[in-house]
């Protein structure tokens, strides 16, 4: 896909911008454009992988967002949800299906008592290919008027419900897996027209309420409920025989009697449908991710054995190992495909590759940029170079010897431990090491239609003593000192919030040094913000602590960054959201009172 007509918008978008505000304080308005932009752009990239009728959902979405999503959706649509953790009060008042990309690692749970899923008052849904944990009830199922919930995974823990059936209801329970559970279905008056087959029921503290057994049929039960043993051709057995439970791995080894033993609908491989969350024509055929992977060398720098923890899923045709220097985790399916990558059978769990590329081109020097002074420290930052994937810092104390530190594939550095009052000399090298990053994910054969396991797991990275350094960048003096603040407020910062609170160790000063300290301090921009404000907040810091009536005027005005900071913790798009919005109605504040804001733009607005 080409971004050359987008890359030439936003270069004229920014122009625009700086001419009309003369060059002044456009920092905040451009970076405020290009995370509504990007944000945007990311989206619809991620979108168009999907069919017309359906909606991405992803994790870092708010449950209100992914609410005004079912409102906004067609009839018929689809909300498909991405790999994530998820935590939702959603309320499905309309004919919207829901499914998860991969049963097994797209989990659902509650953030209090509500229920997950609220349904009322609709006609026709489906919901699908979910985990859901951790709640009191994960469904409740007001006069639906036809829903089905399949090939689902419910580990709602004990003394909780799975599933409510309201009064009314006409729904459809098949190929579910309920584990660990208080009650797995629960009726509110004993009423037919429930389908409840093609399930797994196993560790439960009580099973069914209310439910009518003439309901329940071509079902796997562990030896637990053995009342359902004579009905339905139900099966209650002594184990049903997981992969791996504890894991959250439920699909089913071949001794398994909940194999080829379901009714309905046959199997995406054409056989009987199995009973449980993979069961049927709508189960995942997503291999589980794959655990253990091992990397060693196998007989010189450029060859090494790949081993790895048996998928015991009965499906499981093979695996295929990945093997890339740049990361392979998250990687679309078109970016696999110039990977280098090799193929075994199912039974075997090691592989021997060779021949790895061990050419390491020389990096170039990378530029210091910066070495600033700070109380017995110094803040280092650089520009990255290509080739490079770790850099080593060398610092001098004048009339000693040179140290040096190893450091990853950063662009900045903080060296601690140092003397107040002392000259260091700084300097910088780039190195390129040798390493490689490997992902091994499981095969299934569907009739010749092979599906791969997700890359949803950190790389296995492999290093050898190999490595190719590059020359030394320029050298920085700096000395080390103590950050003296006027007023003397203490520590080295939050002049401003300590002078309208009264003292440093108010909660809410806290809260903004935390942010100082855990984000800020971490990037670039925030770091240039931060030298700023060390510069001129100590003078902003002085005239509010000479004039009492200023001080709850710029409590108010700190109180929403101080709510984004914290909401930082919990939520991103909830803290740009804040942070966003405190802007706004600053901006309109400001500019009512005729104070300058981003100077030349609001004269000219």
């Amino acid at each position: 896909m080409k971004h050359n007509g987008t890359r030439s918008k936003l270069t004229n978008l920014k122009a625009t911008i700086d001419k009309s505000c003369n060059g002044k304080h456009t920092l905040g308005i451009w970076l405020i454009v290009l995370f509504l932009f990007y944000s945007s752009f990311a989206n619809a990239l991620e979108q168009s992988d999907l069919a017309d009728d359906e909606i991405l959902v992803t994790s870092g979405e708010s449950n209100d967002e992914i609410q005004q999503k079912i409102k906004s959706a067609n009839e018929g649509d689809t909300l498909v949800f991405d790999v994530g953790n998820y935590t939702l009060n959603l309320n499905l008042s309309k004919n919207v299906n829901l499914r998860g990309i991969e049963t097994a690692n797209v989990i659902l749970k509650s953030d209090g008592e509500k229920p997950i899923i609220q349904v009322n008052d609709f006609f026709s849904s489906t919901i699908r290919n979910f985990t859901f944990i951790d709640t009191a009830v994960a469904f409740n199922i007001i006069n639906a008027g036809s829903l089905v919930i399949k090939n689902n995974i419910f580990r709602v823990g004990s003394d909780n419900t799975a599933i409510n059936i309201g009064e009314f209801p006409n729904v459809s329970i098949v190929n579910n897996t309920f584990y660990n559970s208080g009650t797995a279905i629960s009726v509110d008056l004993l009423q037919p027209s429930q389908v409840i087959k093609n399930n797994i029921f196993s560790n439960f503290d009580r099973l069914f309420l209310n439910v009518l057994t003439g309901d329940v049929a071509f079902n796997c039960f562990d030896k637990s409920v053995p009342n359902y043993s004579d009905a339905g051709n139900n099966k209650v057995l002594d184990d049903i025989a997981f992969v791996d439970a504890d894991k959250n791995d439920f699909h089913l080894l071949e001794s398994s009697e909940c194999v080829n033993n379901g009714e309905g609908s046959l199997d995406v491989d054409g056989s009987q449908t199995d009973m449980g969350a993979y069961g049927g024509a709508d189960a995942d055929q997503i291999p589980f991710p794959i655990s253990g992977v091992n990397i060693v060398e196998n007989g010189g720098d450029s060859n090494v054995k790949v081993s790895w923890q048996q998928n015991n899923d009965y499906r499981i045709s093979g695996y295929k190992v990945y093997y890339d220097k740049e990361t392979i985790k998250g990687l679309n399916i078109s970016s696999l495909k110039n990977l280098n990558s090799t193929e075994v059978a199912a039974d075997v769990t090691s592989v021997d590759i060779n021949d790895l590329d061990t050419n390491l081109t020389t990096p170039e020097a990378p530029i210091l940029k910066s070495v600033k002074p700070r109380n017995a420290k110094l803040q280092v930052s650089w520009d990255k170079v290509s080739n490079a994937n770790s850099y080593v810092i060398y610092y001098q104390l004048e009339g000693e010897s040179e140290k040096s530190i190893n450091v990853n594939d950063t662009d900045y550095y903080e060296l601690t431990n140092l003397i107040n009052g002392k000259t260091y000399t700084v300097s910088l090298q780039a190195v390129n090491e040798f390493r490689y990053n490997f992902q091994v994910v499981g095969l299934i054969d569907n009739d010749g239609e092979i599906t791969e396991g997700l890359l949803i797991n950190d790389d296995t990275e492999y290093r050898n003593n190999l490595k190719q350094p590059g020359s030394i960048s320029n050298a920085i003096t700096a000395i080390p000192e103590a950050v003296v603040p006027y007023p003397a407020l203490p520590n080295e910062g939050c002049f401003i919030a300590t002078a309208a609170f009264g003292y440093y160790s108010h909660h809410q000063v806290q809260v903004l040094r935390d942010f100082r300290d855990n984000y800020l301090l971490k990037s670039t921009v925030g770091r240039d913000f931060v030298d700023w404000y060390y510069t001129y907040g100590p003078y902003a810091a002085a005239f509010i602590s000479e004039h009492d009536y200023l001080k709850p005027v710029v409590r108010v005005l700190l109180y929403p960054l101080i709510l984004a900071s914290q909401a930082l913790a919990y939520h991103v798009a909830l803290f740009w959201g804040l942070i966003l919005s405190y802007l706004f109605f600053s901006f309109i504040l400001l500019k009512r009172f005729g104070r300058l804001m981003f100077g030349q733009c609001i004269k000219g607005s």
